[in-house]
Protein backbone atom coordinates (compact mmCIF):
# COMPACT_ATOMS: atom_id res chain seq x y z
CA UNK A 1 0.00 0.00 0.00
CA UNK A 2 1.17 3.47 -0.82
CA UNK A 3 -0.30 6.16 1.46
CA UNK A 4 0.04 9.90 0.80
CA UNK A 5 -1.44 12.94 2.49
CA UNK A 6 -3.99 14.57 0.21
CA UNK A 7 -3.84 17.84 2.07
CA UNK A 8 -2.51 17.90 5.62
CA UNK A 9 -5.37 17.05 7.96
CA UNK A 10 -7.96 16.72 5.20
CA UNK A 11 -7.49 13.08 4.40
CA UNK A 12 -5.16 10.67 2.69
CA UNK A 13 -4.94 8.83 -0.60
CA UNK A 14 -4.17 5.11 -0.84
CA UNK A 15 -3.13 3.32 -4.00
CA UNK A 16 -1.85 -0.14 -4.79
CA UNK A 17 -4.68 -1.80 -2.86
CA UNK A 18 -8.25 -2.80 -3.59
CA UNK A 19 -11.25 -1.17 -1.96
CA UNK A 20 -12.09 -4.43 -0.16
CA UNK A 21 -8.55 -4.80 1.22
CA UNK A 22 -8.50 -1.19 2.44
CA UNK A 23 -11.86 -1.66 4.18
CA UNK A 24 -10.66 -4.91 5.76
CA UNK A 25 -7.51 -3.16 6.96
CA UNK A 26 -9.44 -0.27 8.49
CA UNK A 27 -11.96 -2.65 10.10
CA UNK A 28 -9.08 -4.31 11.98
CA UNK A 29 -8.16 -1.02 13.68
CA UNK A 30 -9.57 -0.78 17.22
CA UNK A 31 -12.49 1.65 17.36
CA UNK A 32 -13.38 1.57 13.65
CA UNK A 33 -16.99 0.57 12.98
CA UNK A 34 -18.32 0.53 9.41
CA UNK A 35 -21.76 2.10 8.96
CA UNK A 36 -21.92 1.77 5.16
CA UNK A 37 -19.77 -0.38 2.91
CA UNK A 38 -20.88 -0.83 -0.65
CA UNK A 39 -20.17 -4.42 -1.60
CA UNK A 40 -21.12 -4.28 -5.27
CA UNK A 41 -20.30 -1.51 -7.72
CA UNK A 42 -20.10 -1.07 -11.47
CA UNK A 43 -16.67 0.52 -11.66
CA UNK A 44 -13.82 1.71 -9.48
CA UNK A 45 -15.28 5.21 -9.68
CA UNK A 46 -18.44 3.93 -7.97
CA UNK A 47 -16.87 2.76 -4.68
CA UNK A 48 -17.93 4.26 -1.39
CA UNK A 49 -17.96 3.49 2.29
CA UNK A 50 -18.42 5.15 5.65
CA UNK A 51 -17.14 4.32 9.10
CA UNK A 52 -17.09 5.77 12.58
CA UNK A 53 -13.87 6.35 14.47
CA UNK A 54 -13.34 8.47 17.56
CA UNK A 55 -16.94 9.66 17.45
CA UNK A 56 -16.60 11.04 13.92
CA UNK A 57 -17.76 9.75 10.55
CA UNK A 58 -15.20 9.17 7.80
CA UNK A 59 -15.83 8.37 4.16
CA UNK A 60 -14.02 6.28 1.58
CA UNK A 61 -14.43 7.18 -2.07
CA UNK A 62 -12.68 6.94 -5.40
CA UNK A 63 -9.98 9.53 -5.99
CA UNK A 64 -9.73 11.52 -9.19
CA UNK A 65 -6.15 10.30 -9.61
CA UNK A 66 -5.84 6.88 -11.23
CA UNK A 67 -7.07 3.96 -9.17
CA UNK A 68 -6.43 5.70 -5.86
CA UNK A 69 -8.86 5.67 -2.94
CA UNK A 70 -9.49 8.76 -0.80
CA UNK A 71 -10.20 8.53 2.94
CA UNK A 72 -11.43 11.71 4.62
CA UNK A 73 -13.66 13.01 7.41
CA UNK A 74 -17.29 13.39 6.36
CA UNK A 75 -17.89 16.49 8.49
CA UNK A 76 -15.80 19.26 9.97
CA UNK A 77 -14.86 19.41 13.63
CA UNK A 78 -12.66 16.33 13.79
CA UNK A 79 -9.35 15.98 15.60
CA UNK A 80 -6.25 15.81 13.38
CA UNK A 81 -4.84 13.02 15.53
CA UNK A 82 -7.67 10.75 14.33
CA UNK A 83 -6.90 11.13 10.63
CA UNK A 84 -3.17 10.81 11.35
CA UNK A 85 -3.75 7.65 13.38
CA UNK A 86 -5.78 6.08 10.58
CA UNK A 87 -3.21 7.09 7.94
CA UNK A 88 -0.33 5.67 9.98
CA UNK A 89 -2.22 2.44 10.64
CA UNK A 90 -2.98 1.89 6.95
CA UNK A 91 0.61 2.77 5.99
CA UNK A 92 2.02 0.20 8.43
CA UNK A 93 -0.26 -2.60 7.22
Amino acid sequence: MNVQDFEVGCGFVVDGVSFARLCDCLAEHPGVVFTDRRRFFWSAADIRGEFMFGGHTFKIEASDVGDSIFVSPKNSGFDLTEINELRDYVASS
